[in-house]
């Protein structure tokens, strides 16, 4: 059964989301949804905005916890976590 740090909570090292999205692939719909959001917003209203263009983080080729380190005998290949 998935947990609510899985499901629920967001995290800023992939992308303010959930593990549960990026794992299962949903990030990407995700972001650009939220990029078409801001831009409805923006249109709305560009005096909040004071004429800046926001920008949503991108989400990171891999994390880690604990990166293991460079010099250790079996580095493996660091996982692609949108796969």
């Amino acid at each position: 059964m998935p947990t609510r740090t899985m499901t629920c909570i967001t995290h800023s090292g992939i992308a303010m989301l959930t593990p549960q999205a990026v794992h299962y692939g949903e990030a990407d719909a995700i972001l650009k949804h939220r990029t078409e959001i801001l831009k409805t917003a923006r249109m709305k209203n560009p005096v909040r905005f004071k004429g800046k263009s926001l920008t949503l983080p991108e989400l990171p080729k891999a994390a880690w916890i604990n990166k293991p380190s460079k010099d250790r005998k079996q580095v493996q290949e660091e996982p692609d976590i949108r796969a």
